[in-house]
């Protein structure tokens, strides 16, 4: 079985997040949970958090009535859903209320279950000031164990037919493309081998890569791209990417604040939906 967390703000991106998952029913059995969290307005952020507010009727009745209206709103989230996409017998949907940062109830979740995948939808166009200071979603992905499948606004069908990974060496490759079969387990797609015309390996090195794995039933087509966000999103639009396959790229420190990473550009420009594995060593640590 599928183990999916979808964190949620019940608005429509959310939705869309769910269908895409309900499509990954077809040939397996999937758990769909759904995470919604609610700030603690009395925590500021300091270890003396607790003592700042002496009327602690206030406090629980308010933090009550918080977690009272977030569970409310998922169960019509769930209606919604049940509503517009029926019951499936091979999908299973579980909900769970958290008090916290979204963020950080995510990796508290993640921390103690074990999950296969986190999903869940963005919105591309958003301010300036809301991308300057970075967006929930790039903590979640970095923070994140197991692959995060982004699901952008612009996601015109839930079809996987055509798959581009973003790869330079075979270990690389090999890597991207068990982690890809985890959650696609079909084999009928056409897959796209994208990259700098010096950094990415060749046909005969990808297919030695993958000869356990494709059981020789995979097409496969080449396409050169420089290695920034406006080339590969060019070449996703121009071979009618259903999905690309990338590992994760962090910026880190004080250049972050003014430079973002591969992955999160391709997030504001692709149209289909991103498969995002984990750094090496998060994937290591949970045994991948």
């Amino acid at each position: 079985m599928l183990q999916i967390l979808i964190p949620t703000d019940f608005e429509e991106h959310s939705y869309e997040a769910v269908a895409y998952a309900y499509g990954l029913s077809k040939s397996r059995q999937v758990n769909i949970i759904l995470l919604n969290s609610f700030e603690d307005p009395f925590v500021s952020g300091n270890d003396d958090s607790e003592n700042l507010y002496d009327d602690g009727e206030i406090t629980n009745d308010l933090l009550q009535k918080l977690e009272s209206d977030a569970t409310s709103g998922m169960e019509v989230f769930v209606q919604k859903i049940k509503k517009r996409l029926g019951d499936q017998g091979n999908v299973s949907i579980q909900t769970r209320v958290m008090r916290g940062l979204t963020e950080d109830a995510i990796q508290d979740f993640e921390d103690a279950n074990d999950l296969d995948l986190i999903i869940f939808g963005i919105q591309q166009e958003e301010s300036f000031m809301k991308k300057l200071f970075g967006r929930i979603s790039n903590t979640i992905i970095d923070n994140a164990r197991v692959p995060v499948l982004v699901i952008p606004d612009s996601t015109s069908g839930l079809q996987t037919d055509n798959v581009a990974f973003i790869v330079d060496t075979q270990v690389r490759l090999t890597m991207l493309f068990k982690s890809f079969l985890h959650v696609y387990p079909k084999e009928d797609y056409t897959f796209y081998l994208c990259g700098h015309p010096q950094e990415t390996i060749g046909p005969e090195e990808a297919k030695a890569a993958l000869a356990e794995e494709a059981h020789g039933k995979i097409n496969f087509a080449f396409g050169d791209v420089k290695h920034s966000s406006k080339a590969i999103a060019q070449y996703l639009r121009e071979h009618s990417i259903d999905l690309l396959v990338c590992r994760n790229e962090k910026v880190e420190g004080f250049e972050s604040i003014f430079k973002s990473s591969i992955t999160e550009k391709l997030m504001d420009l692709a149209e289909c939906p991103i498969l995002i594995l984990p750094e090496a060593d998060k994937a290591t640590q949970r045994g991948d």
